[in-house]
């Protein structure tokens, strides 16, 4: 029986020495494999190196918004009636010149009879005054009459038609008034009123919104509004349009507002429809960056990062710029010749961290 225990315990440590052979055989393959690569990874925590690179980085703020008519047009009665004929649904798209409304009813029929009536009598005292102005003409050039006399006949005839004349506009602006058309090409929305309504003059009856003349309504977060002015706006990196206006007031979420506009947003968007995309604020051609991963940051958000130097690394403060897609410009703390720590450096600051302040047990 003890021969039987001592060759188990003699076959277990040659297993442990194989295994721990096997092992380091292991470790140094993935070294050898690495080795010649761009980014060296380090037997210890696995921590990678790496160096920056120049590059082309676009400074960009994302944006959301709403496409919006540029203008309203608001449709009003411009006569006291009643509504006899409405053309549309609310939501229908309508064109400029089509007929929109028509008022009539009773007391409008009366008032035009009266008016053709009364140009109809004055027609009739027309022709009567410009007879008896002929004789008087007729009865001057025989001096059978004083110039006075004359006078007041072509000032009678002057008089009425000036007259009819009224009558006829008062007359022309009521038939003016029977049809109301839509001014613009538009979307036709929030009709105030029905059928066989009566309506005063100067009633809001509905809207027009201006389908070919659209902005978008914007809103981004940012501490500098100055620097979005005149800025171009993007979607799917996609140049729409330019930032044109810059509302005073925030929104309730604490997004400055902006309008975008370009004479073709009525051909790629539908009113009321949420859009998002980027402006673009700045280019900065073959700037000095590092990937975003090599940089760690202490509690303050202060930003560091690790460079090797020899056999150790050494944390640096660094000061940076722009970032883009997955790049961080780096204003000052390295240079391109340092080899930095590309992944692992929050494993070497904790480490360092433990080192500066004693972690209670």
């Amino acid at each position: 029986m003890k021969r039987n225990f001592k060759a188990i315990i003699i076959m277990f440590l040659i297993g442990m020495v194989i295994l721990f052979a096997s092992w380091n055989s292991l470790k140094k393959k993935i070294i050898s494999e690495h080795s010649n690569s761009k980014a060296k990874i380090h037997p210890i925590n696995y921590i990678q190196t790496g160096k920056g690179e120049y590059v082309d980085i676009v400074k960009e703020l994302h944006w959301s918004g709403k496409v919006k008519p540029n203008k309203k047009i608001i449709l009003i009665s411009q006569i006291s009636g009643k509504i006899v004929s409405i053309c549309c649904k609310n939501g229908s798209f309508v064109k400029k010149g089509e007929i929109i409304f028509k008022i009539g009813g009773k007391v409008i029929k009366h008032r035009i009879n009266y008016l053709k009536l009364k140009i109809k009598m004055l027609d009739e005292k027309l022709k009567i005054a410009e007879n008896i102005l002929k004789l008087k003409k007729l009865s001057f050039s025989r001096q059978l009459i004083k110039k006075d006399e004359l006078l007041e006949a072509e000032n009678k005839v002057v008089n009425i038609k000036s007259e009819k004349l009224l009558e006829l506009s008062k007359l022309k602006s009521i038939k003016n008034s029977l049809e109301i058309v839509s001014p613009i090409n538009g979307l036709f929305i929030n009709r105030t009123v029905s059928l066989g309504q009566a309506v005063n003059k100067n009633r809001k009856l509905a809207e027009i919104l201006n389908t070919d003349d659209l902005r978008i309504e914007g809103n981004v977060f940012t501490d500098n509004y100055k620097e979005l002015i005149n800025k171009k706006v993007f979607i799917n990196k996609k140049f729409i349009g330019k930032i044109t206006k810059i509302l005073p007031e925030k929104a309730s979420s604490g997004a400055t507002v902006f309008y975008i506009e370009n004479n073709q947003l009525g051909k790629l968007f539908k009113i009321g429809e949420n859009v998002q995309g980027t402006i673009k604020l700045a280019v900065k051609k073959h700037i000095f960056a590092v990937p975003e991963s090599s940089i760690i940051y202490d509690e303050t958000e202060t930003p560091y990062i690790f460079a090797q130097k020899e056999n150790d690394f050494r944390k640096i403060r660094i000061k940076t710029g722009i970032k883009q897609d997955g790049w961080v410009e780096i204003i000052s703390g390295v240079n391109p010749y340092d080899k930095i720590v590309v992944k692992g450096g929050y494993e070497l600051f904790y480490k360092d961290f433990s080192k500066t302040f004693k972690v209670a047990d």
